[in-house]
C-alpha cells in the first residue's frame, strides 16, 4: 500500500517552494580540493564547478565536510582542515569560514577529520596521525550543539567544552584463535545511523579505520547518556566500541570482514539501507545493515570495482529522480557518479575533473535519510521530527523539510487567546507558490514564538514526504520547543493552550474525508506526538481552541464517516467495527468517556489483528482507522 507524494522523494513541483531546504530535490554536491584550499559545488550535466568559499589561500589540507540544514535558517557548511587543525563554520555554506576548533587551543584535536552530524546537529569526528608521538593513537570527539546558548558558544552555536568518546581506540580481535588487543592508528569517517536496521539503531555512531581496517559501533544509548553528562557539565567516561566489520584477519565468517588489501576511506548509505565503504584499492564494497557483505549465488557482490587505487570519499543522494552516490578520487583528481541500481549495484553515469585532488565530499540531503523495510522502523531526517513506522514494506527514504511562518489572521483582529479566530487561512496565502487551498481551520492558533505571551504567533510547517509503502501506524514526534524556545504545558488547565499536531494530505496524494483541511492527528505530548496514515504536511506549534469534548465527538463522527465509505474493506470487519463504534457513541453522548476510550481502543485492536481485511485497499486504510481512534482515546482521556 503506497502513501507517498510521487515515486521518488521531492519529485513534484509543487515543493520547488522550500528554497534551500528543498534543493535535496535534486541534491547539491559539494568537494574541497585538498590541494588549493577550494570548495567547489558541483555539476554533472553539463560537468563543472562554482567555488563557494572565499578563504582558500588560508587553508591547508581541507578533508572533510558535512552540511548542516537548519530549515528556515538555511543550510550552512562545516568543515575540517586537518593540516591546519581547524574545524570551520561557513554560514550560508558560502564565503569566510568562522574557526569553530583550532589545535592551537589545548583539548582540541589536532587532525580533525571524519565529520559528521546527529539529528540534533551534534558534530562527530576524528582525530589520528600514525607517527605523531602524542597523537599517534585514534581519537574519536564530539562537540555538542547548544541551541539555547546565550554567550561563550563556538561559532555554530556549539558548546564549548570537547567531549571525547574515545581517547585511545582500541579493539579487541581473535587472530588465530587468539584474542589479540589492536590499537588503532588511522581513522577515516563517522556516520550517525539515521534508522533502525539489522543490527544497527536510530543514534548509533560508526566510525571507520583504515589502520587496522574495521568499522566501529559505538551504541546510541551509550553515546545519548554520553552527551546528556556533557551537557551537565560533567566529564563523561569514554565509550568502547563494537567491532561491526572486522579486519581481514580476524576469526569471523568472510562476509563480516574487510577482504585483504583494503584500506578503508569512506562510506554511506544508500536507501535500500546498505552501506557503500571505499576500500582504497578500486572497490567499492556493499554491506547490509546487519554487518555482511551483499552476495548473491556467484559470490560478494561490489557497488563498483577497477576505479584504481587512493583515497575515495563518498556520500549518497538524489539527482534526477534517482539515488547515487559521489565519489573522490583523489589520485584520479575526479569525483564521480553513480546511479545505484535496484540490486545494490552502481552504474558510472558522470565525472567532473574540476577539483583537481578532491577528498571531502557533502550533499545537502541531510534531511533525507534510507528507510529500510521492517517492523517498528524509527528514522529522524531532522531534530525537529522523529517518526515510527509500525510496518515499512517496501524500503525507500524518507525526507523532512521546515518552514516558519507567522499567523497573519493575529493582526487583522483582536481576539481573547482562548476562542477561535475571525476566519481560515489558507497556505497561498502565505506564498503564492504553496498548495493554495491547503487550509488551517479558524480554530487552529499558534504558540508565540520567543515568549508565550508577547512573541510573535508563529507556525512550524512540516513537509514530510517518503518513496517507502507502509502498513499500520506512522507515530511522529515533534520537537516544537526548540522552535519556540520553551515547551507548551501538555497539562495545562485550559486545553486551548495545550500543544496539538495537525496533518493533512498533500494535494496530490489520496484526500481523507476532511481534505483540505488541517486535521488534529494528536495522541499525547509533553513533546507534540501525532499518528497518521503516512507522510505530507504537517502543522506544529499549533492549539486548538475548541472544548475538548467537542473535539472528541467530532473525531468520532468522522471516524464513522470513514468506516462507512470504506468499500475496500472485508464487510463482516466492518460490521464489527460499525457495532463497535455505534456503543462508543452512545457512551460520549452519555458523558461515559472512560468507557468509550475503551470500546475504541478495542476498535483499534480488532484492525489490528485483521490485516487480511485490508488486501484490497490501495491506501493504509487500516492506519488512517486506527490513527484516528487512538487521536479520540487520548481526548477522551482527558475528559472527567
Amino acid at each position: 500500500m503506497k502513501d507517498r507524494l510521487g515515486r521518488f522523494l521531492f519529485a513534484l513541483a509543487w515543493m520547488l517552494w522550500l528554497s534551500a531546504v528543498s534543493r535535496a530535490q535534486d541534491a547539491r554536491v559539494v568537494s574541497a580540493n585538498s590541494s588549493n584550499g577550494r570548495i567547489l559545488e558541483l555539476t554533472f550535466d553539463p560537468p563543472g564547478s562554482t567555488e563557494l568559499n572565499t578563504d582558500a589561500s588560508s587553508r591547508v589540507g581541507l578533508r572533510s565536510l558535512v552540511f548542516r540544514d537548519d530549515g528556515a535558517a538555511g543550510v550552512h557548511l562545516l568543515a575540517a582542515d586537518s593540516k591546519r587543525g581547524q574545524v570551520l563554520f561557513y554560514s550560508g555554506a558560502a564565503g569566510q569560514g568562522a574557526i569553530v576548533l583550532d589545535a592551537a587551543t589545548p583539548a582540541h584535536p589536532r587532525y580533525p577529520d571524519g565529520l559528521a552530524l546527529d539529528a540534533h546537529d551534534n558534530l562527530f569526528g576524528t582525530t589520528s596521525a600514525p607517527g605523531s608521538g602524542t597523537e599517534k593513537d585514534a581519537r574519536v570527539w564530539v562537540l555538542r550543539r547548544d541551541a539555547a546558548c546565550s554567550g561563550g558558544c563556538l561559532p555554530g552555536g556549539y558548546a564549548p567544552s570537547v567531549g571525547t568518546l574515545d581517547g585511545a581506540v582500541q579493539i579487541t580481535v581473535s587472530v588465530g584463535g587468539i584474542p589479540r588487543l589492536l590499537t588503532v592508528e588511522l581513522l577515516e569517517e563517522t556516520r550517525v545511523v539515521p534508522f533502525n536496521a539489522g543490527a544497527l539503531a536510530a543514534g548509533d555512531l560508526l566510525v571507520l579505520a583504515s589502520d587496522p581496517p574495521a568499522l566501529l559501533r559505538y551504541p546510541a544509548a551509550a553515546v545519548a547518556a554520553f552527551l546528556d553528562e556533557l551537557a551537565q557539565g560533567g566529564t563523561p567516561a569514554e565509550i568502547e566500541p563494537e567491532v561491526f566489520l572486522f579486519p581481514s584477519t580476524a576469526d569471523v565468517a568472510p562476509e563480516r570482514r574487510f577482504p585483504a588489501g583494503a584500506e578503508p576511506s569512506g562510506m554511506d548509505f544508500t536507501p535500500q539501507g546498505n552501506l557503500l565503504v571505499t576500500s582504497g584499492n578500486g572497490t567499492i564494497l556493499i554491506y547490509r545493515p546487519d554487518g555482511t557483505r551483499l552476495a548473491d549465488s556467484g559470490g560478494f557482490v561490489d557497488f563498483a570495482t577497477n576505479l584504481g587505487q587512493g583515497t575515495f570519499k563518498l556520500v549518497v543522494g538524489p539527482q534526477d529522480g534517482a539515488f547515487r552516490a559521489f565519489v573522490t578520487d583523489r589520485n584520479g583528481g575526479e569525483v564521480l557518479r553513480f546511479r545505484i541500481e535496484p540490486d545494490g549495484t552502481g552504474t558510472l553515469d558522470g565525472v567532473v575533473d574540476d577539483p583537481q585532488f578532491p577528498v571531502g565530499i557533502t550533499t545537502t540531503t541531510a534531511n533525507v535519510v534510507p528507510t529500510p523495510a521492517g517492523l517498528g522502523v524509527t528514522i529522524q531526517p531532522t531534530n525537529l521530527m522523529q517518526t515510527t513506522i509500525e510496518d515499512v514494506v517496501l524500503a525507500g527514504a524518507t525526507g523532512v523539510s521546515v518552514v516558519l511562518f507567522e499567523d497573519p489572521r493575529e493582526r487583522e483582529v483582536s481576539i481573547p487567546s482562548d476562542q477561535p479566530l475571525h476566519r481560515s487561512l489558507h497556505l497561498g496565502e502565505i506564498r503564492a507558490d504553496l498548495p493554495p487551498d491547503v487550509e488551517i481551520p479558524a480554530y487552529v492558533r499558534a504558540f508565540r514564538k520567543g515568549d508565550s505571551l508577547l512573541g510573535p504567533p508563529t507556525f512550524l510547517l512540516i513537509v514530510a514526504d517518503s518513496s517507502v509503502d507502509v502498513l499500520g501506524l506512522v507515530a511522529h514526534v515533534v520537537y516544537e520547543g526548540l522552535i519556540l524556545g520553551y515547551e507548551p504545558d501538555c497539562a495545562d488547565p485550559d486545553s486551548t493552550a495545550q500543544p496539538r499536531l495537525f496533518w493533512v494530505p498533500s494535494p496530490l496524494e489520496p484526500p481523507i474525508l476532511e481534505s483540505p483541511a488541517f486535521i488534529d492527528v494528536s495522541n499525547g505530548c509533553g513533546t507534540t506526538h501525532g499518528l497518521t496514515r503516512g507522510w505530507s504536511l504537517f502543522l506544529a506549534c499549533a492549539r486548538d481552541t475548541r472544548p475538548t469534548a467537542e473535539i472528541a465527538r467530532a473525531k468520532l463522527a468522522a471516524l464513522r464517516k470513514v468506516l462507512e465509505r470504506e468499500p475496500c474493506v472485508d464487510l463482516q470487519l466492518i460490521r464489527k467495527l460499525e457495532r463497535i463504534l455505534g456503543s462508543a457513541l452512545l457512551e460520549v453522548a452519555r458523558g461515559e468517556f472512560a468507557a468509550a476510550s475503551a470500546k475504541l481502543q478495542a476498535f483499534s485492536a480488532l484492525i489490528q489483528g485483521s490485516p487480511n481485511a485490508f488486501s484490497s485497499c490501495k491506501v493504509n486504510v487500516s492506519g488512517e482507522l486506527r490513527a484516528r481512534a487512538d487521536s479520540a482515546v487520548f481526548l477522551l482521556q482527558k475528559l472527567p
